[in-house]
């Protein structure tokens, strides 16, 4: 084993705490989309628009980051893709915490009886 390389363990670790890094930044974005929005409640295909909308800013600075144009130079595409990660967990939040979870629409709740058949 070369000795300049890291073990498996360190290596892991070290991924770790990027990650660590990476998720902080979604959980601040999270806290200033509710610090800019309030508590967000929307039915799933709302949140599929928000999440698309969200990715075509995500597309456009990908594409400048590559292409270097500056069509849109306020637009990073890392800051772009916090934000669609933020905008698919305050989506898991809303579904996923009763607290925070809409009552359902009638034609929601027909759905939802006829996948529980």
């Amino acid at each position: 084993m070369n000795t300049q390389e890291p073990s498996n363990a360190n290596a892991i670790l070290n991924n770790r705490v990027r990650r660590l890094k990476r998720a902080e930044a979604i959980l601040d974005e999270r806290d200033r989309q509710d610090e800019k929005w309030g508590i967000q409640d929307h039915s799933l295909p709302e949140w599929l628009v928000i999440l698309a909308e969200e990715i075509g800013e995500l597309a456009t600075a990908t594409l400048g980051h590559i292409f270097g144009t500056d069509k849109h130079p306020e637009m990073d595409w890392r800051k772009e893709a916090v934000q669609v990660a933020a905008v698919a967990l305050a989506m898991l939040e809303q579904y996923e915490d009763p607290c925070l979870r809409r009552p359902l629409t009638e034609a929601e709740a027909a759905q939802e009886d006829v996948d529980d058949e």
